[in-house]
Formats: C-alpha cells, sequence, structure tokens
C-alpha cells in the first residue's frame, strides 16, 4: 500500500541520515584543507579516514532501496480507474 511504502521511505531516510551523521565527510580518506584567508567564504575540512567497507555497503544498500521506493508507482484506487474511450469522430 502507498502508506506503507511512504512509512518505509520515511525510516529508511531516517537511517541513512544517521549513518551520514556516523561517517566522516569523505567516502575516500582525504587530506584536511581549509580554504585561503581571503577567500570570499572561508570553509575548512578536518583530515577523513574514510568510510569503512561496512558503513559503505549498508548505505549502498539502504540508497538502493530509497529508489526503489522512490520510483514505485503508487496502488491505490485511484490508479486502477481505466479511461473511458471517446467516441470516434468520422469526417
Amino acid at each position: 500500500m502507498l502508506i506503507d511504502a511512504q512509512n518505509e521511505l520515511a525510516q529508511l531516510r531516517c537511517g541513512l541520515r544517521v549513518l551520514f551523521e556516523k561517517v566522516p565527510w569523505s567516502v575516500e580518506p582525504m587530506d584536511a584543507w581549509e580554504t585561503h584567508e581571503n577567500a570570499w567564504r572561508p570553509a575548512s575540512r578536518p583530515a577523513s579516514p574514510g568510510w569503512d567497507p561496512e558503513d559503505a555497503a549498508e548505505i549502498a544498500r539502504l540508497r538502493a532501496r530509497e529508489l526503489e521506493l522512490a520510483e514505485s508507482p503508487p496502488e491505490s484506487p485511484s490508479t486502477h480507474i481505466v479511461p473511458l474511450a471517446l467516441p470516434a469522430t468520422g469526417a
């Protein structure tokens, strides 16, 4: 049902959010960086060890399921309405 799919999608996105807060900012190991002192918007990031393979696999699995749920057509009575045939017009 549509509501079940929406609930599963909401729970899945909540789980993804928790995982994204847990893992480092970069998927692959990266050195720390910061913008030049005269940059219009200063920014910086600490060094990142990259994601653990287990975390990366779990995130990939959850994102694939998220895509399945987001692409699945809703199943409701209104989606099963058959359009009426229009009468043919002869010229």
